[in-house]
This record gives C-alpha cells, structure tokens and sequence, in this order.
C-alpha cells in the first residue's frame, strides 16, 4: 500500500466510492464507482494528473473521495476511459451514462 493511503482513514461501509473533485460549489465524479474505499483513494493522484492535463485550472481544485449509497443509476465517473479504470463487475455496456453513447 502506498505512503499516503496510510494517513487517510479507509471507510469499511457498503457503498459506492469514487474519487472527487471540488471547485468551489461544483462537485464531480472523476473515478468509480468502486465497491471498496482504498481502490478509491488509490486513484486519487492518478485522476489528478488526468484533470489538470485537461484544465490546467484544475491544479487549484480539491480532490478526494465520496461514497453514497450503492443503487441504480448511481453516477460513473467522467475519466474513467480516461484513466483505464475497469469496473469491479467488468461490465461496462451497463454502466455508460447517456453522454458517452449509451
């Protein structure tokens, strides 16, 4: 386990986990969802760097994870083709929000 998951608190409740950003009062979903906490925390600085290649505005951003309620039509993060983030079920058709061709 890296270094700095060491020092964040890893929650152990059912859900949905997905990494953050905050801008201000925007909020959005960049990783996930993902069933356990850690692989959450552990794509922190990897969607990061995808964000700030993206819009450099993004350096002064606050990143981080979230969990809610797992459920149906729970939100799929925005960089996760980006990223390379497989699904934990592997079955992404299910998942594509309605933007990316679903």
């Amino acid at each position: 386990m890296p270094d700095y998951l060491a020092k964040d608190v890893v929650d152990t409740r059912e859900g949905d986990y997905y990494v953050t950003v905050v801008d201000g009062e925007r909020v959005g979903f960049l990783a996930g969802p993902y069933r356990l906490h850690v692989n959450a925390l552990a794509c922190v600085d990897k969607a990061r760097t995808i964000a700030i290649g993206i819009d450099r505005r993004a350096w002064f951003y606050a990143f981080g994870t979230c969990r809610i309620e797992h459920a149906e039509g729970n939100p799929v993060g925005k960089l996760n083709l980006e990223i390379g983030i497989p699904l934990e079920d592997g079955n992404w058709s299910d998942h594509l929000p309605e933007w990316m061709g679903k």
